[in-house]
């Protein structure tokens, strides 16, 4: 009896890699997103080195990286509604590990400034733009609407079970070579994404009808997100949480140097919240449809585990805070990502998703530079539990507008507006 239940629980868990296409996206993305989490970890040290760990320094580097998704976000999802989804993914992957290789050779060349990283976090940041609206709103192409809410999860598992083994290897890298070597290492992994992409088949992926050009398609994206109350609100506390609580790459090397002493706990602090945030997918995926009081509690739970980071005393304390941090903000994401996506048309999906990214990462610049700030002024500590105050303060004010809409069958099929009037752009499926 057990063993069967163990037996069905698996198979739902991982069920949407009975689909060819997305198994193929999910071994190609595993491969890249390791290579891009050496990166991290890579770059953020290198900045600290070149910026005598200046916390400021850290935060604007970050803050770079999201500042095309505040300016262009919006304009982004327009432009992935019009195109073909998986050639302009093999396109975005071709050039980011161009702007990895580039890098690469500036710091192996031991020319590398901190005027470059900048540049080169912005280029990065162009590209990332249209690529995370792109790749949110392809899943649904290859696995349909039914396993939709599980391909969503599987996609968070693969972004942090790579932040488990990239930062591990990037750790074991950086003792016996160089942070130069971490960034080709990267490059190289782009390949994989590629390939398999490009081994896809496209008679097999479901794909809307494409957007045509027209006037006020940005315009559009946003009324029809905002005419919906569960996207509206479940948009609105992702935002916050992006404001406030998207600052690990600040904060956590700054702690890992000048509280801790030792530049390597940065790399297990960011493997502590891989495993958290790994378990937190898999729990998220094995569940049949999104719940709105898990978003909540994941929400609650986030914001305490930050707290509590911010004033452990020692290492092994935090890394357990950190791990049920990062199991509490993968489940709050991915059940957030997952309610607005099975909410909106698939014509339209595109736009609602740049606009997703836009709320979650169009803070990010002011938060991590805020956070940087408060690095320098106040301490790392008080950095790091700016996240936890802020979402609490989020959930306060938003927290009661979000309601569990009707689901039929697994699915989300109707969401219902202000008035409680459903009409025909909010019913999903047939």
């Amino acid at each position: 009896m057990i063993g069967e239940r163990l037996r069905r629980a698996r198979n739902n868990t991982f069920r949407s890699l009975r689909v060819r296409n997305y198994r193929l996206y999910f071994q190609g993305q595993l491969i890249s997103i390791c290579g891009t989490w050496m990166q991290v970890i890579a770059q953020a040290l290198l900045v600290l080195d070149l910026s005598h760990d200046n916390g400021l320094a850290a935060g604007t580097s970050i803050a770079i990286q999201f500042l095309p998704t505040l300016v262009f976000g919006a304009y982004a999802g327009v432009f992935v509604d019009r195109f073909d989804k998986r050639q302009l993914m093999i396109i975005t992957q071709v050039l980011m590990a161009v702007n990895a290789l580039v890098l690469a050779g500036l710091t192996l060349g031991n020319v590398v400034s901190l005027w470059m990283i900048y540049a080169i976090v912005f280029a990065n940041g162009l590209v990332n733009c249209v690529d995370m609206p792109l790749r949110q709103a392809f899943v649904s192409e290859m696995v349909g609407e039914e396993d939709l809410s599980n391909a969503v999860s599987l996609n968070t598992a693969i972004f942090n079970s790579a932040r488990i083994v990239g930062p591990a290897v990037a750790a074991v890298v950086l003792v016996f070579t160089s942070k130069g070597i971490c960034f080709l290492l990267n490059a190289t992994s782009y390949l994989a994404v590629i390939a398999c992409l490009a081994r896809m088949r496209t008679s097999e992926l479901q794909q809307p009808e494409r957007a045509p050009r027209a006037k006020g398609q940005v315009r559009e994206g946003v009324r029809y997100t905002w005419s919906h109350r569960q996207v509206r609100y479940v948009a609105l506390l992702v935002g916050v949480f992006g404001a406030v609580a998207f600052n690990f790459n600040v904060t956590l090397p700054l702690v890992a140097r000048l509280v801790f002493h030792n530049e390597r706990t940065f790399s297990a602090m960011t493997v502590a919240m891989g495993v958290g945030s790994l378990v937190g997918a898999l729990l998220t995926a094995s569940r049949k449809a999104p719940n709105v009081h898990l978003l909540l509690a994941a929400l609650i739970g986030f914001s305490v585990m930050d707290v509590l980071a911010a004033s452990s005393p020692n290492v092994a304390l935090m890394l357990v805070c950190l791990a049920l941090m990062g199991l509490c903000s993968i489940t709050f994401l991915s059940t957030a990502n997952a309610l607005i996506q099975l909410s909106v048309e698939a014509t339209m999906r595109g736009r609602v998703m740049a606009l997703y990214s836009l709320v979650l990462l169009g803070g990010t610049p002011v938060g991590n530079v805020l956070a940087g700030w408060v690095a320098n002024v106040a301490s790392p500590r008080w950095a790091l539990a700016l996240g936890g105050f802020g979402t609490s303060a989020g959930l306060a004010l938003l927290g009661s507008r979000v309601r569990q809409p009707p689901v039929m069958t697994g699915q989300l099929r109707e969401v219902v507006d202000d008035e409680s009037v459903v009409d025909e752009a909010t019913v999903i499926g047939n």
